[in-house]
């Protein structure tokens, strides 16, 4: 603000200020001047005031430039998403930073989040994620975040990247994705008293979305498709996923169908067991259809000896290519309940011997297919 109440815009530069006369630059009169105090606030849009050895002063408001001279919104923190990825154990330039994320940066850190492992930070990413709807990406830097209330994503086309944990210690979900078109990865989901990810399309079609976990960890369920018996006409279709490893007591993905359609899936999965009771679990429980979904990988070892590696009920035209089981000592490595037909399974390591039938009902006029290449029996 000039001296006559006349408001004017400028902008700061590191080195120096233009007319003003930062040090390093002659001000208008020809007189170089010097910083002689900062007063700042740290309160959301507080006034930070810059005073100069003429006695002259410039206001600059937190979450605009702030006196620092940071690139983005800094909010009251005076830092931004570029330098909370930092002390989170970024390595990368902010160039590159700016690049992986492509899009406005909100972090929930912005929102009170710290990212210290025990602190409850449920309320703050929640705040992030909906503040971010569609028009930003979230990143949540390479710390552990513990959450007691799960987190949702329901805006369409939202983004997330997180490069740490997210330690869930309710019962429910830890994440659950309710819209479609979104972009998500997450490193890590430790979930211990529930479920790990869940697709949920209570309220709304889940479908085209591209999801990337490296680990689901001492979860109950892993990965968990959900539609409920509200007799809404809402589908969960078209997605990827890519789920490096889910260690589960439970069962390490389920697909839970009450209405309409879970279908056309792709799964490109890794490490899959943990003690869990079921490995890959499709049931049709009353809806239209669970099927034509595609495995395209993935290996289930140390299942419970009672267990089973691959539970398909009342599911059809599903397709399991290159799926490896093994170390499964006494579980069934495929059985089949209620009406199933049209089904293509391929596993490595597997006798067809442990094949389960007994609770077949019908094949629907069509039939399986199952492949055991190198079978432990030799018999293929």
């Amino acid at each position: 603000t000039k001296t006559d109440g006349e408001r004017s815009t400028f902008e700061v530069r590191n080195g120096r200020q233009g007319s003003q006369g930062i040090p390093g630059t002659p001000g208008e009169d020809g007189t170089a001047v010097t910083i002689t105090d900062i007063s700042e606030s740290t309160e959301d849009e507080g006034e930070n005031i810059i005073t100069f050895s003429d006695g002259s002063q410039i206001t600059v408001r937190n979450g605009s430039q702030g006196i620092q001279g940071l690139k983005g919104d800094t909010g009251a923190s005076g830092k931004n998403a570029y330098q909370y990825a930092q002390e989170g154990g970024y390595t990368g330039t902010e160039a590159q930073f700016a690049a992986k994320l492509a899009m406005p940066v909100i972090t929930p850190e912005m929102y009170g989040a710290v990212g210290d492992g025990s602190t409850d930070d449920s309320a703050a990413i929640q705040a992030a994620i909906n503040a971010a709807g569609s028009n930003a990406v979230v990143y949540m830097a390479k710390k552990t975040y513990a959450i007691s209330t799960g987190l949702i994503l329901n805006q369409k086309s939202g983004r997330l990247v997180c490069d740490g944990t997210i330690a869930y210690s309710g019962t429910d979900a830890a994440v659950s994705v309710r819209h479609s078109y979104m972009h998500i990865q997450i490193f890590a989901i430790n979930a211990p008293n529930g479920t790990g990810l869940r697709l949920d399309a209570s309220g709304h079609t889940v479908e085209t979305n591209e999801i990337h976990v490296e680990r689901i960890t001492g979860s109950k369920v892993g990965l968990h498709l959900y539609t409920n018996n509200s007799g809404a006409l809402y589908y969960i279709q078209y997605n990827r996923l890519y789920i490096g490893e889910i260690m589960s007591s439970q069962t390490c993905v389920y697909s839970e169908n009450h209405t309409c359609w879970i279908n056309e899936n792709w799964y490109y999965l890794g490490r899959m067991g943990g003690g869990a009771s079921v490995g890959i679990w499709l049931q049709n429980a009353g809806g239209d259809g669970t099927g034509a979904n595609k495995f395209m990988s993935g290996g289930i070892e140390g299942l419970a000896s009672t267990g089973t590696a691959i539970r398909i009920e009342g599911s059809s035209y599903n397709v399991f290519r290159n799926i490896r089981c093994a170390e499964n000592y006494g579980a069934t490595r495929v059985k089949f309940v209620g009406t199933c037909d049209y089904n293509d399974i391929e596993t490595t390591l597997m006798d067809l011997t442990e094949v389960d039938i007994s609770e077949l009902a019908d094949i629907g006029g069509g039939y399986n297919i199952m492949r055991g290449l190198h079978s432990n029996s030799g018999a293929g």
